[in-house]
């Protein structure tokens, strides 16, 4: 199972717009563990990377589905993931799930990061981290 966590970033100040949304193809147990909503920006300023305790798992199954995004056997295409994101379709889902007007999105003010996401079995638990979260997790 993969997916991608997508943070809507202004281009000067850098900041992280709303809180990321987790999209994926699939539907992830509500029981997993995850480490919450943070992008690689807000641990660069000093988040603390922690699971999160209880609740429930939140994502959004972008239609038409995305591609591949994490492959252990190599399907995954950087230009198929550019092409998606970039895509008008893409961005105005972006925007409505942001809940900012598709102008708004690409008029230039704001940038997207994409961070890939994992779901998988650790001990018997399912698990949903970022390629960030995995680095520098103590799994």
């Amino acid at each position: 199972m993969d997916g991608v966590r997508l943070s809507v970033v202004d281009v000067e100040t850098n900041a992280v717009m709303g809180t990321p949304i987790d999209y994926t193809n699939k539907t992830p147990a509500s029981s997993l563990i995850h480490f919450g909503k943070l992008s690689k920006i807000h641990y660069r300023n000093g988040a603390a990377l922690s699971p999160a305790a209880g609740g429930v798992y939140s994502y959004k199954n972008p239609s038409p589905a995305m591609p591949v995004i994490v492959s252990s056997n190599g399907n995954s295409n950087i230009e198929a993931i550019k092409r998606y994101f970039c895509s008008e379709g893409a961005a105005q889902m972006i925007a409505a799930d942001f809940g900012v007007s598709f102008e708004t999105l690409t008029g230039g003010k704001y940038k997207l990061l994409l961070e890939p996401i994992a779901y998988y079995t650790f001990h018997g638990q399912l698990i949903a981290t970022t390629a960030h979260e995995r680095k520098y997790g103590s799994m």
